[in-house]
């Protein structure tokens, strides 16, 4: 899933108006996320059962169920998650319009895609490298994680949303 909005960003993005100086546009669509991640940070306040608070419900229906379910599930949860669609497509129109060759702009493709999957890419390394060694970390981590959610989603999408902000602000002419 995060390849298919990786090609239509950056062929999407490519034809947006972008110059190397000041441009409204840039500070529109910077502005636009920034909104955006506003947005998202207000609704993880609002009172709903978290995906974590709710996990124990998803667990029990998916111990049994094929592989091709969990890839579903995950294809279906990328497409869900706004937050790092916003924070994903907002870095990845930076690329396009950079000054650098076509192999560079690709590693940085790369890059940004490594980033973005390091919340999976992480525990997955641990079972690899440590096996059964990384229960601990990886439930002292879930537990951790699982109740803070709320404050961790709304704390990532507040620090971007200024940092959007500001990054906009600076490009208006």
């Amino acid at each position: 899933m995060l390849i298919i909005y990786t090609l239509l960003g950056l062929t999407v993005l490519e034809h947006v108006v972008h110059r190397r100086s000041h441009s409204v546009t840039d500070a529109a669509i910077d502005l636009g996320a920034a909104l955006l991640l506003a947005l998202l940070a207000i609704r993880a306040f609002h009172r709903r059962p978290t995906a974590a608070e709710s996990h124990n419900r998803m667990a029990s229906r998916m111990l049994d169920a094929p592989t091709v379910s969990f890839w579903g599930l995950g294809a279906f949860a990328m497409l869900v998650n706004f937050s790092t669609l916003v924070l994903f497509l907002a870095a990845l129109h930076q690329i396009p319009h950079s000054s650098v060759d076509l192999a560079e702009k690709a590693v940085v493709v790369v890059i940004l895609i490594l980033i973005t999957l390091l919340p999976v890419l992480v525990p997955l390394l641990l079972v690899v490298v440590l096996g059964h060694k990384a229960d601990p970390v990886l439930s002292g981590l879930n537990e951790f994680v699982s109740g803070h959610a709320r404050q961790i989603t709304a704390g990532i999408e507040i620090l971007f949303c200024l940092l959007l902000l500001f990054k906009a602000i600076g490009e208006l002419p």
